[in-house]
């Protein structure tokens, strides 16, 4: 099969707040918010997939990334932004998507996806899924 993949792979030390990520062709967002400020920090991927065309020595950029209190992660497939749906049947893309997130980032893990969940609901209101929607959000405390 010539089918290939994108991921995010991440290892977390929470006893010393940091977090390796790696990506295939998918980022990790980094929600951060200092003095009533909320930073939106994307560490980019490695523009290549797992497999299909990819060689098998393909090298995958390392971030490592010192956490502080209260930041949020944001890891996601390419289908919750690439989703259509809104009054004018678009993709909601990575700026709606990242406009979303950065609403909800202060209000805690089962609220936001309380609110991602009726957020897809609406969104999609009349158009049929196109893609895995896959959302993964880490709160650090």
């Amino acid at each position: 099969s010539k089918d290939g993949m994108e991921m995010a792979l991440c290892e977390f030390d929470l006893t010393n707040k940091i977090v390796n990520f790696a990506g295939a062709n998918r980022p990790l967002w980094l929600f951060r918010n200092e003095n009533n400020n909320t930073e939106v920090i994307t560490y980019k991927p490695t523009k290549a997939g797992i497999a299909s065309s990819t060689e098998m020595n393909q090298v995958f950029e390392a971030h490592k990334i010192d956490l502080h209190k209260n930041d949020c992660v944001y890891m996601f497939s390419d289908g919750a932004p690439d989703q259509f749906g809104g009054k004018r049947g678009k993709k909601l893309m990575t700026t709606g998507l990242r406009e979303m997130l950065l609403k909800i980032q202060h209000l805690r893990m089962i609220e936001q996806k309380n609110y991602i969940e009726n957020f897809y609901e609406n969104w999609m209101q009349g158009f049929e899924q196109v893609d895995d929607v896959l959302i993964i959000g880490i709160k650090i405390v």
